[in-house]
């Protein structure tokens, strides 16, 4: 009997991806765990006693259009039975567990049929990967993306969420570019007034700069920055231009 169940074993599917939604189902801690451990046991491990269990729910469950399948499925480490795939698996455990990672992995499956590789896609590190990556996006910014999920990482909702995050990253640096352009022209105008205000000291004696020195009086320098505007661009001090006479 054990020789037999050995030789059957080998016609079987590597069915690794188990391990990858066992990983999931425990992260989320998902409310039918216990069914799907159940399933795991009995596909991969050969399980009787959960074989048993499935096949008893099966029972209350009613007949379907399903259920003949269902059964092959079940009991496949022991028979052999030799048309058992993915999909099936996945549909069989579709109807026991109630998720919507799964719905999604179905119609991924129904999309791209024998191309579809359960294994590489959804194994144990696959799976572990997947969520640390939506732990780390959902760190980056709780505010638009702190409710990403396996369940809604490809969904509109995600899609629409990531939008909006990279709208806020690009407003904050289209803000960040305007403060650094607003920063270089006010740098650029103080050393102006400041080059400006030199000049116009220049000819103010040793008294007049610590007289404003001392008393922190611009007046004094106010008073010489105007002369010096008005030497260079042609205006006497009352407004007239160098050389009319006052009235």
């Amino acid at each position: 009997m054990s020789q037999q169940i050995e030789e059957n074993s080998v016609k079987q599917l590597t069915l690794h991806w188990l391990y990858g939604l066992d990983e999931y189902f425990t992260h989320i801690n998902h409310p039918q765990l216990e069914k799907y451990l159940a399933i795991k046991n009995a596909l991969i491990h050969e399980n009787i006693w959960k074989m048993q269990e499935l096949a008893i729910g099966e029972v209350y469950r009613g007949p379907t259009e399903n259920t003949e399948e269902f059964f092959h499925i079940i009991f496949s480490r022991l028979t052999g039975y030799e048309n058992v795939t993915h999909r099936k698996v996945l549909n069989y455990i579709s109807h026991c567990v109630d998720d919507d990672f799964l719905r999604r992995i179905s119609y991924w499956s129904s999309i791209c049929e024998k191309k579809a590789n359960f294994n590489d896609h959804f194994s144990r590190g696959q799976i572990k990967s997947k969520i640390w990556l939506i732990e780390e996006l959902n760190k980056i910014s709780p505010e638009y993306l702190g409710n990403l999920t396996l369940e809604t990482i490809n969904t509109k909702e995600a899609t629409e969420a990531m939008n909006a995050y990279t709208a806020s990253l690009e407003a904050q640096a289209r803000a960040k570019v305007l403060q650094e352009k607003l920063q270089e022209a006010v740098s650029k105008q103080l050393e102006a007034e400041s080059a400006t205000l030199i000049e116009s000291t220049e000819n103010m004696s040793a008294l007049e700069m610590a007289t404003a020195g001392l008393t922190q009086d611009t007046e004094v320098l106010n008073q010489k920055k105007q002369e010096f505007i008005a030497t260079h661009i042609g205006i006497g001090p009352q407004g007239s231009p160098e050389g009319e006479s006052k009235v």
